[in-house]
């Protein structure tokens, strides 16, 4: 889809970091992974629990573009990763903690998707499609979110297995996958809530009516 390719590539004009998603879409395009591959990958990105900065700034800086380390390297510095530890350790538990509750619940329901479905699904390219490229997105935001803001991945990666577990709920929603949802429902429930009590604390006038053309106006004004 030649215009969808588009629109994924004109995500780079909103900012650089979209690099990553591009990039892994384009490896999900030339190599074709299996779906028991990927699945393992999820699953083994989810007890990764720390990543030493240090080496991954080393690796970035000897081979990435001086043009794109310019613009990483201030996420990983020393000071920069420190604002962000002493931040966490001032907020709320809830507030550190409420993310793995929405992780969880996609982990647990795609897990049941993995493990209980019917062959008829896997024939269905688009779901097969974004079932395959969703695992690779989570194991990838998941280890992200371990870096100082990388976990702007692992929310992305989170709308689309959300997607995906729509589309499986609409099209498919077998016996055992409408039970998860049941029992799973309080995961989602806590997580929305805790969601909105954080939003409250930093909505504003940009946060309704933000686009390119207002904040451009606001940085004039200023």
């Amino acid at each position: 889809n030649k215009k969808g390719l588009l629109l994924v590539f004109s995500s780079l004009f909103v900012h650089f970091s979209f690099i990553l998603p591009v990039g892994l879409l384009i490896l999900f395009l030339v190599i074709k992974l299996p779906r028991k591959i990927l699945y393992i990958a999820f699953l083994f990105s989810l007890s990764i629990s720390t990543l030493n900065i240090e080496s991954i700034r080393v690796f970035m800086e000897s081979n990435l573009p001086d043009f794109l380390f310019y613009r990483v390297e201030g996420y990983l510095g020393d000071g920069y990763v420190e604002i962000i530890s002493e931040a966490k350790e001032t907020v709320n538990w809830y507030v550190r903690y409420y993310s793995d509750l929405l992780n969880w619940f996609i982990s647990i329901m795609i897990s049941i998707i993995y493990f209980k479905n019917k062959s008829n699904i896997w024939r269905d390219k688009i779901f097969s499609d974004l079932f395959r490229f969703t695992l690779l997105f989570l194991a990838l935001g998941n280890i992200m979110s371990l870096l100082p803001s990388g976990v702007r991945y692992l929310i992305i990666s989170q709308l689309f297995a959300i997607t995906l577990l729509i589309y499986y709920n609409v099209k498919y929603s077998y016996i055992i996958f409408r039970k998860g949802l049941i029992y799973l429902s309080p995961l989602l429930i806590v997580y929305i809530i805790i969601s909105i009590r954080i939003s409250l604390t930093s909505i504003s006038f940009l946060t309704i009516f933000g686009n390119p053309i207002v904040s451009l106006l606001f940085d004039i004004i200023k």
